[in-house]
């Protein structure tokens, strides 16, 4: 938790004129000091408080529940100084639900403890810190939206929908693995030396048909054919490693030797 700390603190100067007024015009501001790792908002928190950070350096953190070991992604850092503050949780002000991601200190960090009625303030009658959080607003944006470019380039998937007819084969033993199969709709079968195995439910896992071969860069080792109708979906290899990064504990468990 944070603890309550002296502005006097700080050097002699150090805070701009705009702060200064800004503490002398609103006495309920609280200045806090966090330890190292200490969270200044905690991502899914309903808390609304926003921070001004004086002093120290901060990450900014997202849970990854594609992470296996639960680790948070780390999506930036900030250091500040009283010349150069920034504001950290403005979110909350901007749109109304839960915080979106954490803010845990690295190292001590001084900050003012900010409320609504504080930024609507700042808003009002202080230009220079208008424009820091605007920046910051901004920055979060330009995060954002890169984060998404990111998801889309690390988790999208080529593919295509495949309607077999009757009798018509898809994939042949000693064929390149091109597609990862997965079942919809229909009747298939998987020939091979040691029989034929027929396919007509998703009860295999994620309905993914032979995925060994594919996961390791082989080539099949059955041949897959359709008896009815049927519809299945076929990544493309070109996906490869998106694919293995949308399903991660399959990969492992096919790529073991």
């Amino acid at each position: 938790m944070p603890e309550p700390f002296d502005i006097s603190e700080l050097p002699t100067g150090a805070l701009s004129d705009e702060i200064r007024r800004l503490l002398e015009q609103n006495a309920d501001i609280e200045p806090v000091r966090f330890l190292d790792s200490e969270f200044l908002v905690r991502e899914t928190d309903d808390a609304t408080d926003v921070f001004l950070v004086l002093s120290g350096s901060y990450v900014v953190e997202q849970g990854d529940p594609r992470r296996p070991d639960g680790r948070p992604m780390m999506l930036g850092t900030g250091t500040c100084s009283p010349a150069e503050p920034a504001f950290v949780g403005e979110m909350t002000y901007f749109a109304a639900g839960n915080r979106s991601a954490s803010v845990r200190s690295a190292g001590a960090v001084q900050a003012l403890r900010l409320k609504a009625r504080h930024i609507d303030r700042i808003i009002q009658g202080y230009p220079g810190l208008t424009r820091a959080l605007c920046r910051r607003f901004s920055q979060c944006l330009r995060d954002g939206n890169q984060k998404i470019r990111d998801y889309e380039f690390l988790f999208a998937m080529k593919m295509q929908q495949i309607f077999a007819i009757p009798g018509q084969v898809l994939f042949r033993a000693g064929d390149d693995s091109a597609y990862l199969y997965q079942w919809i709709y229909g009747r298939l079968v998987l020939e091979g030396d040691a029989g034929s195995e027929v396919i007509e439910s998703e009860g295999r896992r994620l309905g993914f048909i032979e995925p060994r071969p594919f996961f390791q860069g082989k080539p099949y080792d059955k041949t897959l054919r359709a008896e009815t109708d049927s519809l299945v979906i076929g990544f493309s290899a070109e996906s490869r490693e998106q694919i293995v990064r949308n399903f991660p504990a399959l990969a492992l468990e096919l790529l073991a030797p």
